[in-house]
């Protein structure tokens, strides 16, 4: 799918204060109504490899319809405190397999980790859920995301408390909890789902978030701790959280991205190349929220060059011939967080990382947060690529599909192409020669010029 507009227009990919989404709009986290349309139309018309991860999805989302209720509560008599214990440690010294007692990247099937595989089921039932009701228009699936969600995080009874409780649960709720907000998001403006439910769900978030915000680490801890601490703003409507989300990604590439491209941070652990990717795959998700607000993490680069890019530049082939991957590696890798690459490729078109991609084999499955991410995220659904600029406007920009305008900046939209009227996030449609004001806008879908632009690969 392409988007095109010939507006008064200057693309710009470096972030202003002045361009700032009053209203999150929903959905919008890592999706939003046009690239939903897009993969409906392409699913529709049997288009490849989107009615190949459809019907992958679907089967998936009829299995989530019997999943019962879940919640912290039912594991005992922890109360409604998350619970786990440390997968790596508490081996016995007649059993362990490093000879003590915590042994990096060997799970001790002993660790109480019941909590774990509850919040990693809701995530995966509500994401899936949430993607079948967009995508279907069938009811039943959203129904079943709210039935889960109410159980795990309105109900006193059985909602789990806003809060990390030790070490272990912060990677497990940073992992677990961003694919519930996809989920949630995806059906946010279903009647089964009301108002006040979405309040409360709203309220302890921003209670969660706060403790999320509280932290910070070293490795890919923290780029996981992003991906949460991003969604989460987004969910609660917290756009200043969200900034400081943001930056804080930024200033992580700096910390953890040498001049080749490595993730130091992982390069001594036991599974580095699971561990460097693990982080990747964080540090791509982040940038794809990003991307839904305007804000182009993707293309962020230090003077030095330094950037998600370089990270995924350097990845990739390890990922296609692991064999060569030089740091400790005591498993084999089997390809973990290798699906990450369909956003990669959506964005740069490399063949490198085509290359990832005919490895793992089609259809591609993000298992923490994204899902299906051929289906949801294969070269085609986004805009970001596909925009052609024809000269500016101070204060505007072009991100994706959307249409970001500044402060004391008006488009004449019937310079726009075919002429084309515009949307803003509330769904509000501008037709041509209506001047909108500051705000967020949705370019439609038209006839794709023969002519597309490269993407601008500033740095900011």
């Amino acid at each position: 799918m392409k988007f095109y507009a010939s507006a008064i227009l200057c693309l710009s990919l470096l972030f202003s204060p002045g361009l700032i989404q009053a209203e999150f709009a929903h959905p919008g986290l890592f999706l939003d109504s046009a690239e939903i349309a897009s993969i409906r139309s392409r699913v529709d018309s049997g288009e490849q490899p989107w009615k190949q991860g459809y019907d992958a999805l679907i089967k998936e989302a009829d299995a989530a319809l019997q999943q019962s209720d879940l919640s912290v509560t039912f594991q005992g008599s922890k109360g409604n405190d998350y619970f786990t214990e440390q997968p790596y440690c508490g081996w016995s010294t007649t059993n362990s397999p490093c000879g003590t007692s915590c042994c990096d990247g060997k799970i001790n099937p002993q660790a109480d980790r019941a909590d774990y595989k509850s919040v990693s089921d809701l995530s995966r039932s509500v994401r899936t859920l949430g993607l079948a009701y967009a995508l279907s228009g069938e009811s039943r699936y959203a129904d079943k995301a709210v039935t889960l969600l109410r159980a795990w995080f309105i109900a006193p009874a059985t909602r789990m408390n806003p809060k990390i409780t030790n070490n272990q649960s912060q990677i497990e709720l940073y992992i677990t909890i961003p694919g519930i907000y996809y989920g949630a998001d995806l059906i946010w403006h279903h009647s089964g789902w009301s108002e006040k439910e979405r309040e409360d769900f709203q309220a302890w978030t921003a209670t969660f978030m706060q403790d999320v915000k509280a932290r910070s680490h070293g490795t890919n801890y923290e780029n996981w701790r992003l991906v949460l601490l991003s969604a989460g703003a987004y969910i609660g409507g917290d756009s200043a959280l969200l900034d400081v989300a943001f930056e804080t990604w930024k200033n992580k590439i700096r910390d953890q991205v040498n001049a080749k491209g490595e993730l130091t941070p992982e390069l001594d652990r036991t599974k580095s190349l699971d561990y460097s990717t693990y982080a990747l795959n964080a540090m791509a998700q982040t940038a794809e929220i990003a991307r839904h607000q305007g804000i182009d993490l993707y293309n962020y680069k230090l003077n030095d060059g330094r950037g998600l890019e370089l990270v995924l530049d350097y990845h990739a082939p390890f990922i296609v011939n692991p064999g060569n991957w030089t740091h400790p590696q005591i498993d084999a890798y089997k390809g973990e967080n290798g699906a990450i690459y369909e956003l990669a490729y959506s964005i740069w078109q490399k063949p490198a990382y085509k290359a990832v991609i005919d490895k793992l084999g089609r259809p591609l499955n993000e298992i923490r947060t994204l899902g299906l991410t051929t289906l949801t995220h294969s070269f085609g659904i986004q805009g970001t690529t596909s925009i052609q600029v024809e000269s500016s406007l101070p204060g505007s920009k072009f991100q994706g599909n959307k249409l970001f305008i500044g402060e004391g900046a008006a488009l004449p939209l019937q310079d726009m192409h075919n002429p084309a009227s515009l949307r803003d996030m509330q769904g509000r449609i501008f037709q041509p020669g209506e001047k909108p004001a500051r705000g967020v806008f949705v370019i439609p879908e038209v006839a794709a010029p023969d002519r597309i632009a490269e993407p601008d690969t500033a740095s900011y």
